[in-house]
């Protein structure tokens, strides 16, 4: 694939990622938990890298989302807002870049996308459906995954654990898979993370969008 492509692919996806945890960040505690699971994942692969020092920038960032949480989950008294989302977004996909190049060529490389499975899943959900709507995608609004399982589970709480949950699923997955580098461990998680992906996007179309609360009277 030629240089000038590969640069453009990486830019355009880093954009995307950055906007997908911009748009995730709509509930207390989701996106400074899951960015911590994600770059203590990639922070451990660095580290099998001998990367050291991107391992211990990883680490940090991670560390400083954790302490975020004590003051954003479950009750928030301080948020991230766009810079905030902006800034992890931008870690995110700049750790998996490193990770994609870091690997050696082959199957492993797919483990680097892998671990940030849910924030994509989340923004092809919200694009289908808006669109499918003929509703503007960069509108905001209470329609996204996590919030439609909110309403299934009937507790912001435990919704968010859970999007943690499989945030470290995902993470244990793609590290498997940048470690083994193998075609058959590949295809079998990347089959299982997609039909399970298409499932739950099947089923949360079905759950009406969690309708915004009136503006209160002056």
């Amino acid at each position: 694939m030629p240089q000038q492509l590969n640069i453009l692919l990486a830019l355009v996806s880093l954009i995307a990622l950055m906007n997908a945890i911009n748009f995730l960040d709509n509930m207390n505690g989701v996106v400074a938990g899951m960015s911590a699971i994600c770059l203590a994942g990639y922070a451990w692969d660095s580290a099998t890298r001998g990367a050291y020092g991107l391992s211990a920038a990883q680490l940090a960032i991670a560390g400083a989302c954790v302490g975020f949480l004590r003051y954003n989950f479950p009750k928030a008294r301080i948020f991230l807002g766009d810079a905030g989302s902006q800034f992890l977004g931008y870690s995110l996909g700049a750790s998996a870049l490193l990770s994609y190049v870091g690997a050696p060529a082959g199957w492993g490389r797919t483990g680097a996308i892998m671990m940030l499975g849910y924030p994509a899943f989340d923004l092809w959900f919200v694009t289908i459906t808006r669109l499918r709507e003929g509703r503007r995608v960069y509108e905001g609004g209470k329609d996204h995954t996590n919030h439609r399982l909110a309403s299934v589970i009937r507790c912001q709480t435990r919704t968010v654990l859970l999007l943690w949950l499989s945030g470290v699923a995902l993470c244990v997955s793609g590290l498997v898979v940048l470690k083994l580098n193998q075609p058959l461990p590949t295809l079998v998680l990347l089959g299982l993370w997609m039909s399970l992906f298409l499932w739950a996007g099947v089923r949360l179309s079905s759950v009406p969008p969690v309708q915004a609360a009136p503006p209160s009277p002056l």
